[in-house]
Formats: C-alpha cells, sequence, structure tokens
C-alpha cells in the first residue's frame, strides 16, 4: 500500500491531471463529505462509498459525484481511481482498502489531503475540546459578511452556507478548518 505523506500529496495535487478521480471511503462522514465538496469546487472527479446513502450524500451527487452503498471491491475497480482518500473511521481491513493495497493505488488520510489542500491559503485552525465547529462557523460567517468569500472546512452543517464546506474565493485566500486533535493529524495543518 503506497501511502502519501503531507509532501507527497502537495506533489500529487500539483501534478494531478485534470479532472483527476479520487475515491473517499466513508463519504457520508461530515469530514469526508466536507473534503469531497471542496475537491469538486476544485474539479476533481469525485467518488465515494458508504455503508448507506443520507442527506449528505445525496447533495454530493447533485453536485455530480458518484457514490456507491457499502465497501465493496468491485465498486473501486470499476472506477478505477487515482487517489483514495480515507479517514480514522475506516479500518485497514476494509475491502475497498485491500484493493488499494493490492492495485497500488495510492492513499492518503483525510486530514493530510485537507491540509495539503489549503496549505496556499491563510489558513486559520480551529482546534481543541468543545465549541470547534461552532467557533469555526462564526469565523467563517465573519469573514463571509465582511465580503472576504473564505474557504471552510467545518465539522457541522451550516444552514446559513448550505454546505459545510467549500474552497472560497482563491484571490482572497482565508480557509477556516475545523481541526481534530485526537487522531495526531492537528500536526498536519500549518495555519498563520
Amino acid at each position: 500500500m503506497f501511502r502519501l505523506n503531507g509532501e507527497e500529496t502537495e506533489e500529487w495535487l500539483a501534478n494531478a491531471p485534470e479532472s483527476a478521480s479520487v475515491y473517499l471511503v466513508g463519504i457520508g462522514g461530515c469530514g469526508m463529505s466536507g473534503l469531497a465538496h471542496l475537491l469538486l469546487d476544485l474539479g476533481f472527479t469525485v467518488y465515494g462509498s458508504d455503508l448507506q446513502k443520507n442527506s449528505v450524500i445525496r447533495q454530493l451527487c447533485a453536485r455530480g459525484a458518484q457514490t456507491f452503498e457499502g465497501h465493496a471491491p468491485d465498486q473501486l475497480q470499476s472506477v478505477k481511481p487515482t487517489l483514495i482518500v480515507y479517514s480514522s473511521a475506516i479500518r485497514m481491513d476494509n475491502p475497498e482498502m485491500a484493493v488499494a493495497e493490492k492495485q497500488n493505488i495510492p492513499i492518503v488520510r483525510r486530514a493530510v489531503l485537507l491540509a495539503a489542500l489549503i496549505k496556499c491559503r491563510r489558513g486559520v485552525c480551529v482546534a481543541g475540546m468543545h465549541g470547534k465547529t461552532t467557533t469555526t462557523a462564526l469565523l467563517a460567517q465573519a469573514l463571509d459578511a465582511l465580503g472576504a468569500s473564505p474557504g471552510y472546512a467545518i465539522g457541522a452543517i451550516v444552514p446559513q452556507f448550505g454546505r459545510h464546506a467549500r474552497m472560497g474565493d482563491s484571490e482572497v485566500r482565508f480557509f477556516v478548518v475545523e481541526t481534530d486533535e485526537s487522531d495526531g493529524t492537528l500536526r498536519e495543518f500549518h495555519a498563520e
């Protein structure tokens, strides 16, 4: 299995062909679906799987993502992704991860890819035990109200935005992200 680190992920993003295909294992979770929105914003072809469809997955499908219910090797083999993304909720014995290993498809943790996506932005990372989602949403909304059109990745659906992640205006360069220190991935982010 070829697991990308932060630097390799940045290189993959820089060299990815136009509309490269990315497969998200567990796409229905809040962090993974937010990442899928960001990838769609950037023009990537997005595929993914989860145990069951939900409103977040339906929203992604409406934007052009193709999703599968359940985790099965043939799903992954049928779309031939150039990168596979997984979160800490996905075990390495997942059947789709086994296919990735067998076919030597690069894989990357959700937080590593998110950090690489926002590295060229002015990152504002929100961490802590309580209030991360609220604080992240308030910061993004305040910047938006000021006309900054920030990018953001929030850990819950924010009704004012309609979705919980967007790349935002590349000219402004602000990106507000809710980070998670519980799984050790906070160190991937290098905010100002």
